[in-house]
C-alpha cells in the first residue's frame, strides 16, 4: 500500500501525480480488493490525524 501511495502522489511515466487526499480516496476505494481493509483503516486513521510524514512540497 505504501508503494501505491507513493506512485499515486509522485506519479510515474503512466500517470500524473494526484493530491494526498485523492491518493487516500483511491486506496480506500481498493480496500478489500487490493488492500487489507484493516491496513487501510490504520492508514486512514494516521492520514486523518496527520501522523504521516509527507514531503514539504506536498503540504
Amino acid at each position: 500500500m505504501a508503494d501505491a501511495y507513493d506512485t499515486l502522489t509522485f506519479g510515474n511515466h503512466e500517470q500524473q501525480a494526484v493530491s494526498p487526499a485523492e491518493a487516500r480516496d483511491a486506496i480506500v476505494a481498493r480496500a478489500g480488493a487490493e488492500f487489507d481493509p484493516e491496513v487501510v483503516k490504520a492508514f486512514t486513521i494516521a492520514f486523518n490525524r496527520m501522523e504521516m510524514e509527507l514531503p514539504t512540497f506536498m503540504l
